[in-house]
């Protein structure tokens, strides 16, 4: 593939996020199986949270499972919006307004975590792409917290509100998480390491190089020949 399409920022961004939607379209398409596969292999998951947890220290690789959590959570959410009006509420919330509210929530969330995801797959490490996932995933875990709580009378429903408060606050202060990694460091530009060594490989020359520095005879009064023989001549 030619190395300036490799260069190209619009194209790895385009690369990226596709991969990453098409990678949450199959997680999606094929929860039950893999769900089920898991089930079965507890190791497995094991070994896949291990996995997920060291990609998080590469800057692509965190970009890319960043944008693949938010199309997943949007399209599960989508989904579970969409069949709020089949399903079965807590005795509490068995009415329009129950089934309205929760159907509400849901599609939320899904619109701000698939907006989060585009986001940050235009603009990588995104003030804003943050504040959305971190206010999407506030939302939820407060409105889990509020249907424990009313409808059931959880106790769960703290650890669910605390994490909504902890999202909620994150999504306030996103703008002072800093990511160290720069984009450019994602897929190196040969432009510029090139650029580099021939930049070397002068200051490397000239220093080598054999300059013919002849100075003027200098008499033992401290003055040059040049200045001598003007002033006879004056």
């Amino acid at each position: 593939m030619n190395i300036a399409i490799l260069n190209n920022a619009i194209f790895r961004r385009t690369a990226l996020g596709l991969t990453a939607f098409f990678t949450a379209l199959v997680t999606f398409l094929l929860e039950q199986p893999v769900l089920q596969w898991l089930s079965d292999r507890s190791t497995a998951l094991s070994v896949v949270l291990f996995v997920l947890v060291l990609a998080m220290f590469a800057s692509l690789l965190r970009r890319f499972l960043v944008i693949t959590l938010c199309f997943s959570v949007g399209m599960f959410t989508f989904r579970g919006g969409l069949r709020v009006a089949t399903a079965a509420l807590p005795s509490l919330m068995r009415y329009t307004w129950g089934h309205a509210l929760w159907e509400s929530v849901l599609l939320l969330v899904g619109v701000m975590a698939i907006f989060a995801g585009l986001t940050e797959t235009i603009q990588p490490n995104s003030v804003l792409a943050r504040r959305v996932y971190f206010a999407a995933g506030g939302i939820f875990f407060l409105w889990q917290a509020f249907v424990l709580l009313f409808a059931y009378g959880s106790l769960r429903s703290v650890f669910y509100f605390v994490t909504g408060i902890a999202a909620v606050f994150a999504a306030a202060i996103a703008h002072q998480f800093e990511d160290g990694a720069s984009e450019a460091t994602d897929i190196p530009n040969y432009d510029s390491v090139q650029q580099k060594y021939d930049n070397a490989h002068k200051a490397s020359l000239k220093a080598k190089e054999w300059h013919d520095t002849v100075a003027k005879p200098v008499d033992e009064s401290g003055t040059t020949s040049e200045f001598r023989l003007s002033t006879r001549q004056q």
